[in-house]
């Protein structure tokens, strides 16, 4: 259950907070609410009796507050700067057919010395589950063991004390290797999860259907900043996890957009220094898009062990609707070798 805010431990509330509002999270850069009666609707129906229904509409406020440690001016600019930003780069995506929450409303009070007040987001609540909950209960329901179990499997080591035969001989177990997107994986002779997660149909699906989404938002020249697994809601309820429906097709919804920015280059025109100014756009451009899939991946490895076929699907989704997936792609690969060194060296 959620716990109770109390002053002590959380900033003020909002200034038009209501008692049916819940708390839904807190990160460092927000709070997140639930609002349960954000707008009503009525519909009336002409018979010989006339009756009219009123429901109501959820929404969320992605709430900004003020923080003490910051001159109070400058935090009242960040937090209409980031608010601002956010709006827009939602709006952008909504013009341009990506799924992502639409805006209700935005609230940017002015600073005052009295007061500095936060600075709220209304959104659409999207219902569903996420991307990773999915995965985790699906790999769960197939019986794919974890990463400890799975290593005590290798070594031959049962509860009893007791050393079970290891492929019939006395070879050492099995070691790690470094997987192409980073991750970690058995070696060709073994791993029960990363054959499981691969030859899930609805996994795949679900992995395609999130590369589609990620390359709509990059053609708006839009950087999400923060893709994860978690922060892609999957919006229709899938079949169970021990079933296979190939008809059914997954609705994915992005959320969470407080680090994205908007991108665009310059056309060249009049010279060759304006087309060199174009190239460099471009490129630079390219480079973003990459660094945002690169923190997917690396979000994959980490959240989902033996997920390559996964990413690996993903991005052959990504390449085939992004109008630079070639471009990005193999700028990826650069910023890929560059993760390396950083791993290596530090």
């Amino acid at each position: 259950p959620t716990p109770t805010p109390t002053p002590s431990t959380l900033p003020p509330f909002p200034q038009y907070h209501q008692s049916h509002w819940k708390l839904l999270s807190q990160g460092a850069e927000a709070r997140l609410w639930l609002i349960p009666q954000f707008l009503s609707t009525s519909s009336s129906h002409s018979s010989s009796t006339t009756t009219s229904s009123i429901s109501s509409i959820p929404a969320v406020c992605k709430e900004r507050y003020p923080r003490k440690y910051r001159h109070p001016e400058l935090d009242a600019s960040l937090l209409k700067s980031r608010t601002r930003a956010e709006a827009r780069c939602l709006a952008r995506c909504r013009r341009g057919g990506v799924k992502c929450p639409t805006v209700y409303g935005v609230d940017l009070r002015r600073y005052s010395e009295v007061h500095n007040y936060s600075a709220c987001l209304f959104l659409e609540y999207i219902e569903g589950m996420t991307v990773r909950e999915f995965l985790e209960g699906r790999n769960f329901a197939n019986g794919a063991v974890s990463e400890s179990e799975g290593e005590e499997e290798e070594q031959g080591v049962v509860d009893d004390g007791k050393e079970r035969s290891n492929g019939g001989s006395d070879s050492p177990p099995r070691k790690k290797t470094k997987t192409e997107n980073g991750g970690v994986g058995l070696n060709a002779n073994g791993g029960g999860a990363a054959a499981t997660v691969a030859t899930d149909p609805l996994a795949l699906t679900v992995a395609a259907a999130m590369g589609n989404l990620i390359s709509k938002m990059h053609n708006c020249n839009i950087i999400h900043g923060d893709l994860t697994t978690s922060n892609v809601i999957l919006g229709k309820d899938p079949p169970p996890p021990n079933s296979i429906n190939d008809k059914w097709s997954p609705s994915l919804t992005l959320i969470d957009f407080g680090l994205a920015s908007q991108t665009g280059g310059a056309k060249g025109k009049g010279g060759s220094a304006a087309a060199t100014a174009s190239l460099a756009g471009a490129s630079s451009i390219h480079e973003e898009k990459a660094v945002d899939l690169f923190v997917l991946e690396r979000a994959f490895a980490a959240t989902h062990p033996h997920s390559e076929a996964l990413v690996k699907e993903m991005l052959r989704a990504y390449k085939a609707d992004s109008f630079t997936g070639d471009s990005v792609l193999q700028r990826l690969a650069q910023v890929r070798l560059r993760g390396r060194k950083r791993d290596c060296f530090g």
